[in-house]
C-alpha cells in the first residue's frame, strides 16, 4: 500500500511569533502547518520540517484502520465529537476598549476554548463583531490567540488577560501615529467637504439659459448708461 500523502508548510512568524493573520504561536521551535489526507489540519512545533512530518505520520497511523485511511463518515463523526467537546470547553465574555483619540467606546466579544491544541494549550478569539470594527489588537477586528492555560490564570482570567493585550497596546507608538494620521485625513477630508458647501452658497445664482427676463429687469437694462 502507497503511503498516504501528507502537506507539511511552515508558518511565517515575525519577531514575537505571530503569523501574518495575527494568530500567536509563541516563540520557541519552528511551526508547520500539517494537512492529513482527509483534509484536517493541524499546526506542530518542530525544529525541521522532516521531524514535523514525522509527528504527522504519527497522528496518522493512529487514525488509520486496517484497510487503509478511516473512512470518511467515520472521521466526519469524530469531528462532531471533538467540535462538541471544544464546545463544552468554551465560554464567551465581552469587554470594552475606549479610543484614547476620540475617546469612543468600542465593544469586544471574546471566546475562550480550553485545551483546544491540547492539554494546556488554550485559544482565544477577540472580534468586534458584524461590524469588523478595527480594534488595537487587529485591523480587521478579528484576532486569534493561542496562549498558555497558566498564563490565563496567572493575569485573571480571559477577560483582564485581553484587557491587559489592549492597554499595552494603547501605548505603542506606531499604533497611536498611525491612529493620529487616520484622523487627521478624516478631518482634513471634512474641511474641504465644508468649504465646497460654502463655495456652493456664495456663488450668485445664474439665469438658466432661455430664462424669461421680466419687465423690470429689461427697463433697468434700457437706462444703463
Amino acid at each position: 500500500m502507497s503511503k498516504a500523502k501528507i502537506d507539511v508548510q511552515r508558518i511565517k512568524l515575525d519577531a514575537q511569533g505571530y503569523d501574518d493573520n495575527g494568530a500567536h504561536y509563541g516563540i520557541g521551535d519552528p511551526v508547520f502547518l500539517v494537512t492529513l489526507p482527509d483534509g484536517e489540519s493541524q499546526a506542530i512545533r518542530a525544529k525541521t520540517r522532516a521531524a514535523a512530518r514525522t509527528q504527522a505520520d504519527a497522528l496518522l497511523a493512529k487514525r488509520t484502520v486496517v484497510a487503509g485511511v478511516t473512512p470518511p463518515r467515520e472521521l466526519a463523526a469524530k469531528a462532531k465529537v471533538h467540535a462538541a467537546k471544544l464546545k463544552e470547553r468554551s465560554a464567551t465574555y465581552t469587554t470594552t476598549w475606549t479610543h484614547p483619540l476620540t475617546q469612543v467606546t468600542h465593544k469586544l466579544t471574546i471566546k475562550h476554548t480550553r485545551d483546544y491544541l491540547g492539554q494546556g494549550q488554550d485559544h482565544i478569539e477577540i472580534d468586534s463583531g458584524k461590524s469588523r470594527t478595527p480594534h488595537p489588537l487587529s485591523e480587521t477586528g478579528y484576532r486569534s490567540e493561542f496562549v498558555a492555560g497558566t498564563d490565563l490564570i496567572n493575569a485573571g482570567g480571559p477577560v483582564t488577560f485581553v484587557d491587559g493585550l489592549i492597554a499595552k497596546a494603547l501605548t505603542d507608538k506606531t499604533w497611536l501615529a498611525a491612529e493620529t494620521r487616520k484622523a487627521q485625513g478624516d478631518l482634513f477630508q471634512w474641511a474641504e467637504a465644508q468649504g465646497e458647501v460654502a463655495a456652493r452658497r456664495k456663488a450668485p445664482a445664474r439665469p438658466a439659459a432661455g430664462a424669461r427676463i421680466t419687465s423690470r429687469q429689461a427697463a433697468k437694462k434700457d437706462h444703463a448708461p
